[in-house]
């Protein structure tokens, strides 16, 4: 299981805990976990980790006593259920930032405020770049590094924006370096800004398909039926083997270049409610 500072949402957290204690063996049911935490169904439980009502302040120390939690995991997960609950967004920024300063991963969430880094497909390519490149300030190289390449101002405008939001420094010898690793926002994709980026790294996958060699990409796709449950799962595990991959991107000492990945599960056909499913033998 994902240690708990690469999370985001209690609510995910409590069910990847729960969905292992399932696996190990010692499974726990909603009845026991709200009897544990003071609650008073399991009701209770399914509603807190559906988002439909908040886990009251006085459960939360019982929480963290059920997980097993250490102090400062147990100080993180406090932060993530007010952030989670938060109203207003004064209130998750501060709260935000505190969660910053617990993160011992190297993706950092980025607030609504900063979304200006997704406007621009090649804002995060740049930025990467930094992170092993040692651009002195030719501008025309490091555009030349971008693939597909853009101008020499659109690299420009990129370290622009990237000190300005505090994800790069320059150094006293004129290099930057990479303040922000790895740069995570699934948790807000609702945004209008995150859509369009999404939708723009589609078309450069579009363009890996048609102008990269076999080599140089990974391009796959499986079909498959399941019920709403398992497709939430699905979703969980998603996002830990992002979460992995970053992890092991993290460990090379030695980068040589930037690549994206896109992960995307959708529907292809509607829903059929009110239908039996067929049993595994039919």
């Amino acid at each position: 299981m994902e240690i708990i500072f690469t999370y985001t949402d209690f609510r995910f957290y409590i069910r990847n805990w729960y969905e292992e204690r399932r696996r190990s063996g010692a499974p726990i049911t909603y009845r026991g976990m709200a009897k544990a935490v003071g609650l008073q169904s399991p009701a209770h439980i399914t509603m807190i980790l559906k988002g439909k009502t908040n886990l009251p302040q006085e459960s939360i120390r019982h929480f963290i006593k059920l997980l097993k939690l250490k102090k400062k995991e147990g100080d993180y997960f406090t932060l993530l259920v007010r952030y989670n609950q938060a109203k207003g967004v004064k209130a998750k920024k501060l709260i935000y930032e505190k969660m910053i300063r617990f993160r011992e991963c190297g993706t950092t969430l980025l607030h609504p405020d900063q979304y200006e880094y997704y406007q621009k497909w090649y804002y995060a390519v740049i930025h990467d770049i930094l992170s092993f490149f040692p651009f002195r300030g030719n501008y025309r190289e490091l555009a030349k590094m971008v693939e597909p390449s853009i101008t020499a101002r659109e690299a420009e405008n990129s370290i622009r924006l990237l000190e300005r939001l505090h994800f790069i420094e320059r150094m006293e010898d004129g290099t930057y370096i990479c303040r922000f690793p790895g740069i995570s926002a699934y948790s807000e994709g609702r945004s209008v800004v995150l859509s369009s980026y999404a939708e723009t790294m589609i078309e450069r996958a579009k363009h890996a398909l048609e102008k990269l060699p076999d080599e140089e990409r990974v391009i796959s796709w499986a079909g498959f039926s399941v019920s709403a449950e398992t497709f939430r799962r699905m979703k969980e595990e998603t996002r830990a083997f992002r979460k992995k991959l970053i992890e092991i991107a993290r460990s090379d000492d030695s980068p040589e270049r930037v690549f994206h990945l896109n992960l995307q599960i959708f529907p292809v056909s509607k829903r059929v409610d009110g239908h039996a499913p067929r049993k595994a033998s039919e």
